[in-house]
């Protein structure tokens, strides 16, 4: 699950999109890029595992609501939170 969109895809898809990106980026990859279009995708945890299915309801994708305040929407959220908690700690690190 992209945790800033909400978009949920199926592992069978996320695997496509992760070879479809390596055709395509191949060069940057190469010179060092250390980050890729698909760096918010997490997996989802296993306690969510079935909330994630019955949104994907045998679909390869899906869009969770961030507003909703499912459990989906509360996971990424504590992660979005947890990730510019990061950023700043590394931020004052670096000072």
């Amino acid at each position: 699950m992209d945790i800033n969109t909400g978009h949920l895809v199926s592992p069978k898809k996320f695997e496509e999109m992760q070879k479809e990106v390596m055709r395509k980026l191949t060069k940057e990859i190469a010179e060092g890029s250390a980050n890729g279009p698909l760096e918010d995708y997490q997996p989802v945890p296993k306690e969510l595992e079935p909330a994630a299915k019955k949104k994907l309801a045998s679909k390869d994708e899906a869009y969770v609501s961030l507003t909703s305040g499912g459990k989906l929407s509360r996971w990424a959220a504590r992660q979005r939170k947890a990730k510019r908690k990061a950023a700043k700690m590394s931020r004052r690190k670096n000072r």
